[in-house]
């Protein structure tokens, strides 16, 4: 079962991020990169082999920036891994 997400993830930060339980963390990936900023569907597809390949990348910098944005981050990753 997942964890109640409080509030929208597209305002998440880092810190919210790692404070995820690990196995929690592909699912906050998962709908950054299927949702708009306003929790709208952006995309039908599910790329968890893209979700893994970012996931090294976005947990350094959420451990550099912990203040950073969670989804702007994971957005910008996957526009440059599709």
């Amino acid at each position: 079962m997942l964890p109640t997400i409080n509030g929208n993830l597209a305002e998440w930060t880092c810190a919210d991020y790692l404070a995820l339980q690990e196995d929690y963390q592909p699912y906050a990936v998962g709908w950054a990169t299927a949702y708009s900023k306003a929790g709208k569907p952006e995309d039908s597809v599910f790329d968890v082999q893209g979700i893994e390949t970012i996931r090294p990348t976005l947990f350094e910098f959420c451990n550099r920036n912990p203040q950073a944005s969670l989804w702007d981050k994971v957005k910008a990753e996957f526009k440059k891994h599709m």
